[in-house]
């Protein structure tokens, strides 16, 4: 085991991290279907739910961070710009969910490996080797064969969603999916995905979160009757096949 080189362990721990939190991520749709809020109100208790944990986080990493202060003030602005974003992220995923089936919703938010392979040529105008493409292209490909269900359209009036948004649910069964998109999605997904890019090439982890789709995909056709047709299980096939290559890729 210690002959094991250091940046491929880390390279293989930030493999595994990013597909334990794509697979947790994978249960933010079905959870916001299964939600008795509506969209809206179902991203605003994710993110207040996700809070305390995540101060939580953030006070054990700060005591680890030996950085001066102004370094630290400064990155809360970017964070500052980057929580906008994803905010508004949030908002329009959220919506779009309850309008489309889990594995459409879910692949649709799920095209960076595109932006990634694009931002790294603009920024260091080199292109990604070959095979890296060749994955993205599999992935994207089985991504989009998997997201190929007929969309289901439930409306939700938005002045209803703002407002549930500030009033608490009453019963267990409404908290329980809010509060796997808190803990389980935001908390542990996205945190998963965040410590993993720190090992693992960004465009490579854009290939291997695809997985997203396939398991949102495979719950919903278990727990919500969103039916998979012989196409989707196929794409669902091609992109294991990509995550599979992509894990050995470097970026």
């Amino acid at each position: 085991m210690d002959n094991i080189d250091p940046s491929a362990r880390a390279h293989a721990l930030g493999v595994i991290a990013l597909l334990a939190g794509a697979c947790c991520i994978a249960l933010a749709p079905i959870m916001v279907k299964v939600s008795e809020l509506g969209p809206q109100a179902s991203a605003a208790w994710r993110l207040i739910l996700a809070l305390p944990l995540l101060a939580l986080w953030s006070a054990v990493e700060q005591r680890r961070d030996p950085s001066p202060v102004d370094a630290k003030r400064g990155r809360v602005a970017l964070l500052g710009w980057a929580g906008l974003w994803f905010g508004l992220d949030l908002i329009t995923w959220h919506a779009g969910i309850v309008r489309t089936s889990a594995a459409n919703a879910t692949f649709l938010a799920n095209l960076t490996p595109v932006l990634l392979v694009a931002g790294t040529w603009i920024a260091t105008r080199k292109l990604p080797e070959g095979r890296l493409v060749v994955t993205v292209l599999i992935a994207l490909a089985g991504a989009f064969l998997m997201s190929g269900g007929a969309p289901g359209l439930n409306p939700q009036m938005i002045k209803g969603d703002l407002l549930s948004a500030f009033w608490p649910p009453m019963t267990l069964s409404a908290w329980l999916p809010l509060i796997v998109l808190g803990a389980v999605s935001h908390v542990g997904g996205q945190g998963l995905l965040a410590w993993a890019l720190g090992r693992v090439a960004a465009p490579v982890a854009g290939v291997i979160i695809l997985v997203q789709p396939v398991v949102a995909g495979l719950i919903g056709w278990v727990w919500l009757g969103e039916a998979l047709g012989g196409l989707q299980l196929a794409g669902g096939a091609l992109v294991l096949v990509a995550v599979w290559q992509a894990r050995q890729l470097k970026g």
